[in-house]
Protein backbone atom coordinates (compact mmCIF):
# COMPACT_ATOMS: atom_id res chain seq x y z
CA UNK A 1 0.00 0.00 0.00
CA UNK A 2 1.41 3.45 -1.14
CA UNK A 3 1.29 6.36 1.16
CA UNK A 4 -0.14 8.62 -1.82
CA UNK A 5 -3.36 6.94 -1.89
CA UNK A 6 -3.59 5.45 1.84
CA UNK A 7 -5.21 8.38 3.69
CA UNK A 8 -8.13 10.73 3.71
CA UNK A 9 -8.48 13.04 7.17
CA UNK A 10 -11.53 14.51 9.17
CA UNK A 11 -12.28 16.62 11.51
CA UNK A 12 -12.33 15.41 14.85
CA UNK A 13 -13.06 17.56 18.18
CA UNK A 14 -10.52 16.79 20.87
CA UNK A 15 -7.09 15.91 21.54
CA UNK A 16 -7.28 12.26 20.74
CA UNK A 17 -6.55 11.03 16.92
CA UNK A 18 -7.92 7.93 16.27
CA UNK A 19 -7.10 5.89 13.03
CA UNK A 20 -10.06 4.83 11.47
CA UNK A 21 -9.52 1.54 9.08
CA UNK A 22 -12.01 0.85 5.93
CA UNK A 23 -13.98 4.22 7.11
CA UNK A 24 -15.43 7.21 4.85
CA UNK A 25 -13.98 10.80 5.16
CA UNK A 26 -16.24 12.66 8.07
CA UNK A 27 -15.19 16.19 7.67
CA UNK A 28 -17.87 19.40 7.58
CA UNK A 29 -16.16 22.78 7.21
CA UNK A 30 -18.57 24.22 9.51
CA UNK A 31 -17.70 21.89 12.06
CA UNK A 32 -14.49 22.70 11.86
CA UNK A 33 -14.71 26.54 12.22
CA UNK A 34 -16.44 25.87 15.56
CA UNK A 35 -13.77 23.55 16.95
CA UNK A 36 -11.60 25.79 15.61
CA UNK A 37 -12.96 28.78 17.69
CA UNK A 38 -12.24 26.85 21.11
CA UNK A 39 -13.88 25.22 24.31
CA UNK A 40 -12.22 24.43 27.17
CA UNK A 41 -10.62 20.95 27.21
CA UNK A 42 -11.15 19.53 30.37
CA UNK A 43 -8.65 16.38 29.14
CA UNK A 44 -6.43 15.54 26.66
CA UNK A 45 -5.04 19.01 25.93
CA UNK A 46 -8.50 20.26 24.11
CA UNK A 47 -8.62 23.90 23.51
CA UNK A 48 -9.99 26.64 26.38
CA UNK A 49 -12.05 29.37 25.29
CA UNK A 50 -10.28 31.82 22.81
CA UNK A 51 -7.92 29.64 22.34
CA UNK A 52 -6.97 27.88 18.84
CA UNK A 53 -7.09 23.93 18.51
CA UNK A 54 -3.12 23.19 18.79
CA UNK A 55 -1.76 22.08 15.23
CA UNK A 56 1.79 20.76 16.04
CA UNK A 57 2.64 17.26 17.94
CA UNK A 58 0.32 14.27 17.10
CA UNK A 59 1.07 11.30 15.26
CA UNK A 60 3.71 11.33 12.28
CA UNK A 61 4.50 8.70 10.18
CA UNK A 62 7.10 8.86 8.08
CA UNK A 63 7.87 6.80 5.03
CA UNK A 64 7.40 3.46 6.89
CA UNK A 65 7.62 -0.03 4.92
CA UNK A 66 7.14 -3.54 6.25
CA UNK A 67 8.05 -6.41 4.75
CA UNK A 68 8.32 -10.17 5.97
CA UNK A 69 10.54 -13.16 4.69
CA UNK A 70 13.99 -11.44 4.19
CA UNK A 71 12.34 -8.61 2.19
CA UNK A 72 10.71 -11.00 -0.32
CA UNK A 73 7.02 -9.39 1.00
CA UNK A 74 6.13 -6.19 0.91
CA UNK A 75 3.47 -5.07 2.83
CA UNK A 76 3.92 -1.49 3.47
CA UNK A 77 5.71 0.75 0.79
CA UNK A 78 6.83 4.15 2.07
CA UNK A 79 2.98 4.74 3.73
CA UNK A 80 3.29 8.82 5.35
CA UNK A 81 0.51 10.53 7.41
CA UNK A 82 0.45 13.03 10.01
CA UNK A 83 -2.27 12.95 12.59
CA UNK A 84 -2.38 16.63 14.41
CA UNK A 85 -4.38 17.45 17.78
CA UNK A 86 -8.08 18.13 16.77
CA UNK A 87 -8.33 16.03 13.78
CA UNK A 88 -9.81 12.57 12.81
CA UNK A 89 -7.56 10.54 10.28
CA UNK A 90 -9.14 7.89 8.10
CA UNK A 91 -7.26 4.61 6.25
CA UNK A 92 -9.16 3.70 3.44
CA UNK A 93 -8.46 0.81 1.16
CA UNK A 94 -9.78 -2.31 -0.46
CA UNK A 95 -9.30 -5.57 1.66
CA UNK A 96 -6.11 -6.58 1.43
CA UNK A 97 -4.16 -3.29 1.06
CA UNK A 98 -2.06 -2.97 4.04
CA UNK A 99 -4.62 -1.60 6.44
CA UNK A 100 -4.34 -3.96 9.24
CA UNK A 101 -0.72 -3.95 9.04
CA UNK A 102 -0.18 -0.45 8.83
CA UNK A 103 -2.32 -0.06 12.18
CA UNK A 104 0.02 -2.61 13.98
CA UNK A 105 2.61 -0.48 13.09
CA UNK A 106 1.04 2.87 14.12
CA UNK A 107 0.45 1.58 17.82
CA UNK A 108 3.47 -0.15 18.28
CA UNK A 109 2.57 -3.74 18.06
CA UNK A 110 4.89 -4.33 14.57
CA UNK A 111 7.84 -2.51 14.07
CA UNK A 112 8.76 -1.38 10.32
CA UNK A 113 11.20 -2.36 8.19
CA UNK A 114 11.94 1.32 6.91
CA UNK A 115 10.68 4.46 8.23
CA UNK A 116 9.63 6.09 11.58
CA UNK A 117 6.64 6.59 13.76
CA UNK A 118 7.10 9.54 15.99
CA UNK A 119 4.60 10.50 18.74
CA UNK A 120 4.62 14.03 19.97
CA UNK A 121 8.22 13.99 18.19
CA UNK A 122 9.11 10.57 20.21
CA UNK A 123 9.75 7.94 18.38
CA UNK A 124 7.25 5.74 19.21
CA UNK A 125 8.65 2.26 18.79
CA UNK A 126 12.16 3.37 20.89
CA UNK A 127 10.21 4.90 23.41
CA UNK A 128 7.24 2.33 23.69
CA UNK A 129 7.38 1.26 26.90
CA UNK A 130 6.83 5.15 28.33
CA UNK A 131 4.55 5.79 25.84
CA UNK A 132 2.17 2.93 25.54
CA UNK A 133 -0.31 3.94 28.08
CA UNK A 134 -0.99 6.90 25.91
CA UNK A 135 -2.63 4.84 23.01
CA UNK A 136 -5.62 3.33 22.75
CA UNK A 137 -6.76 0.52 20.74
CA UNK A 138 -10.39 0.01 19.99
CA UNK A 139 -10.47 -3.94 18.00
CA UNK A 140 -12.58 -4.67 15.42
CA UNK A 141 -14.38 -7.14 17.18
CA UNK A 142 -15.98 -6.38 20.84
CA UNK A 143 -14.03 -7.34 23.82
CA UNK A 144 -17.03 -6.91 25.80
CA UNK A 145 -18.36 -10.20 28.28
CA UNK A 146 -22.15 -9.72 26.88
CA UNK A 147 -23.43 -10.82 30.15
CA UNK A 148 -22.04 -8.06 31.73
CA UNK A 149 -24.22 -4.72 32.19
CA UNK A 150 -22.36 -1.66 31.02
CA UNK A 151 -21.41 -0.13 34.12
CA UNK A 152 -20.10 -3.56 35.46
CA UNK A 153 -18.31 -3.95 32.41
CA UNK A 154 -16.57 -0.65 32.34
CA UNK A 155 -16.04 -1.01 36.01
CA UNK A 156 -13.89 -4.07 35.21
CA UNK A 157 -11.75 -2.30 33.17
CA UNK A 158 -11.59 0.66 35.02
CA UNK A 159 -10.00 -1.37 38.10
CA UNK A 160 -7.34 -3.23 35.51
CA UNK A 161 -6.47 -0.45 33.87
CA UNK A 162 -6.16 2.87 35.91
CA UNK A 163 -3.73 3.73 38.88
CA UNK A 164 -4.15 1.52 41.94
CA UNK A 165 -4.28 4.52 43.67
CA UNK A 166 -7.75 5.69 41.99
CA UNK A 167 -10.81 5.94 44.55
CA UNK A 168 -13.79 3.64 43.56
CA UNK A 169 -15.94 7.37 43.50
CA UNK A 170 -13.27 8.72 41.04
CA UNK A 171 -13.32 5.63 39.32
CA UNK A 172 -17.06 5.82 38.99
CA UNK A 173 -16.99 9.64 38.17
CA UNK A 174 -14.64 8.91 35.14
CA UNK A 175 -17.12 6.13 33.93
CA UNK A 176 -19.75 8.40 34.24
CA UNK A 177 -18.35 11.39 32.04
CA UNK A 178 -17.41 8.52 29.42
CA UNK A 179 -20.82 7.34 29.11
CA UNK A 180 -21.84 11.35 29.21
CA UNK A 181 -19.65 11.98 26.36
CA UNK A 182 -20.44 8.97 24.11
CA UNK A 183 -24.41 9.44 24.88
CA UNK A 184 -24.54 5.90 26.41
CA UNK A 185 -25.85 6.83 29.68
CA UNK A 186 -29.24 5.67 29.35
CA UNK A 187 -28.04 2.55 28.89
CA UNK A 188 -25.40 2.20 31.66
CA UNK A 189 -27.59 -0.89 33.48
CA UNK A 190 -28.05 -2.39 30.29
CA UNK A 191 -26.64 -5.87 29.66
CA UNK A 192 -24.28 -5.82 26.68
CA UNK A 193 -26.19 -8.42 25.01
CA UNK A 194 -29.41 -6.36 24.08
CA UNK A 195 -27.33 -3.81 23.12
CA UNK A 196 -27.37 -3.04 19.35
CA UNK A 197 -23.99 -3.07 17.11
CA UNK A 198 -23.23 0.66 17.65
CA UNK A 199 -24.20 0.45 20.81
CA UNK A 200 -21.78 -1.96 21.58
CA UNK A 201 -19.10 -0.45 19.74
CA UNK A 202 -19.43 2.84 21.62
CA UNK A 203 -18.56 0.51 25.27
CA UNK A 204 -15.36 -0.71 23.03
CA UNK A 205 -14.78 2.83 22.79
CA UNK A 206 -15.72 4.07 26.16
CA UNK A 207 -12.92 0.95 27.55
CA UNK A 208 -10.10 2.73 25.77
CA UNK A 209 -11.19 6.45 26.63
CA UNK A 210 -11.03 5.48 30.60
CA UNK A 211 -7.45 5.96 30.55
CA UNK A 212 -7.45 9.32 28.63
CA UNK A 213 -5.54 8.23 25.59
CA UNK A 214 -3.45 10.52 23.46
CA UNK A 215 -4.24 8.84 20.57
CA UNK A 216 -6.86 6.59 20.06
CA UNK A 217 -7.17 4.28 17.43
CA UNK A 218 -10.46 2.79 16.40
CA UNK A 219 -10.46 -0.60 13.88
CA UNK A 220 -13.55 -0.83 11.62
CA UNK A 221 -15.37 1.22 13.25
CA UNK A 222 -18.99 0.21 11.42
CA UNK A 223 -18.03 -3.31 11.23
CA UNK A 224 -21.15 -5.13 12.51
CA UNK A 225 -23.48 -1.79 12.74
CA UNK A 226 -26.36 -1.32 10.26
CA UNK A 227 -25.71 0.13 7.14
CA UNK A 228 -28.17 2.78 8.11
CA UNK A 229 -26.21 3.59 11.27
CA UNK A 230 -22.74 4.71 9.41
CA UNK A 231 -23.46 8.04 9.31
CA UNK A 232 -24.47 7.74 13.60
CA UNK A 233 -21.14 5.90 14.51
CA UNK A 234 -19.28 8.40 12.08
CA UNK A 235 -20.69 11.43 13.77
CA UNK A 236 -20.28 10.76 17.22
CA UNK A 237 -16.26 9.72 16.94
CA UNK A 238 -16.25 13.11 15.39
CA UNK A 239 -17.84 14.77 18.33
CA UNK A 240 -15.24 12.56 21.01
Amino acid sequence: MRGDHAVAAAKRARGVWPILQAAIQAQRDESREQHLAGGERPRGGRAGPGQPAARTGGLEVGAVGLTLDDGTVTLLDRVSLAARPGELTAVIGPSGSGKSALLKVVVGVSRPTTGVVKFDGRDLHAEYESLRHRVGLAPKDDIVHRGLTVTQALTIAAKLRMPPDITKVERHQVISRVLQELEMTDHADARVHTLSGGERKRVSIAMELLTEPSLLVVDEPTTGVDPALDRQVMAMLRLL
